[in-house]
């Protein structure tokens, strides 16, 4: 086996621009000095971004209600890559792509897990 990858591509039905603050590599939210509620984002297109060092854990649930941890998905380190497209459609939301790549654990390993984490042996 030469290796593995993980990537998950969760789509994301809202235009938060704090939330997409966190997911967008090379961002900075801007809140207006004198009007805080005028907010904006602004990306940058510098490239080497480290998406390792953002990396957190994902976790996926699913919607159905009664999924247990069983069900669950866990990336223990995933970095986020987002380039939003939009696209003008004035009968649907505007959906945005988050791509997470996941990235092995340097302590053992771990890529991801499917089921409940806290589950030892």
């Amino acid at each position: 086996m030469k290796g593995r990858t993980c990537q998950v591509t969760v789509p994301f039905a809202l235009h938060d621009l704090e939330k997409l603050s966190k997911v967008i590599p090379n961002s900075t939210l801007i809140a207006d000095a004198t009007t805080p509620t005028k907010k904006k984002l602004v990306v940058k297109s510098q490239a080497g971004a480290d998406l390792l060092a953002g990396a957190k854990k994902l976790v996926i649930k699913p919607t159905d209600p009664n999924a247990t941890a069983n069900d669950w998905i866990t990336v223990p380190l995933a970095g986020a890559m987002a380039d939003p497209e939009y696209t003008f459609d004035s009968d649907n939301e505007r959906i945005v792509n988050i791509t997470f790549v996941g990235y092995p654990d340097i302590t053992d390993g771990t890529l991801y897990i499917l089921g409940d984490d806290t589950a030892t042996a």
